[in-house]
C-alpha cells in the first residue's frame, strides 16, 4: 500500500510539471452532471461488484441479492466512462470497456455508491473537450 501511494504522489507532481490540473476534492452528482453539460466525460473508478446496467441488466440481479441478503462481495477497481446523463430518470450514461460496444444506465444513487466505494478514494479524472461543447450546442 505504501509503494502505490508513493507512485502516485510521484504521477501527480509529474502531471503538475507538465501543466495537468490536478486537484484533491470529492465530487456530487451535480457536479458530473454539470461538467457531462459543459465539458465531456468522465472516467471514474468504481467498484465493479457494485456496477450494473438498467438497460442490457448486466450485473443487475446479483446487485438486487446484495440489497436483499447479507452478502458483501470484495472490492474490484474498474474504471467507467460516464458520457450523458437523464435528469428525468435521474440516470447517468456510460460506457463499461469490459463490455462490447454499448451504452448502460444506472441510477444516480447506484452509482454514486460504486464510485464512492472503499478502495476507489473517489477517483475521477474530469476531460475538458472542445468538440464536446460545440457539439452540444
Amino acid at each position: 500500500m505504501l509503494q502505490d501511494k508513493e507512485r502516485v504522489t510521484k504521477r501527480f507532481l509529474e502531471a503538475a510539471e507538465k501543466g495537468i490540473v490536478v486537484r484533491k476534492s470529492s465530487l456530487s452528482c451535480q457536479d458530473l452532471v454539470h461538467h457531462l453539460s459543459k465539458s465531456g466525460p468522465i472516467i471514474l473508478l468504481t467498484d465493479a461488484s457494485l456496477l450494473h446496467c438498467d438497460i442490457c441488466k448486466v450485473n443487475k440481479l446479483t446487485s438486487e441479492l446484495r440489497g436483499c441478503l447479507p452478502w458483501s462481495a470484495s472490492y474490484t477497481g474498474h474504471y467507467i466512462v460516464l458520457c450523458g446523463y437523464s435528469l428525468s430518470n435521474e440516470k447517468f450514461l456510460y460506457r463499461n470497456p469490459s463490455l462490447s460496444d454499448r451504452v448502460c444506465a444506472m441510477s444516480f444513487a447506484t452509482l454514486d455508491e460504486a464510485r464512492c466505494s472503499y478502495g476507489t478514494d473517489e477517483d475521477a479524472i474530469l476531460i475538458c473537450s472542445k468538440s464536446w461543447t460545440s457539439e452540444s450546442q
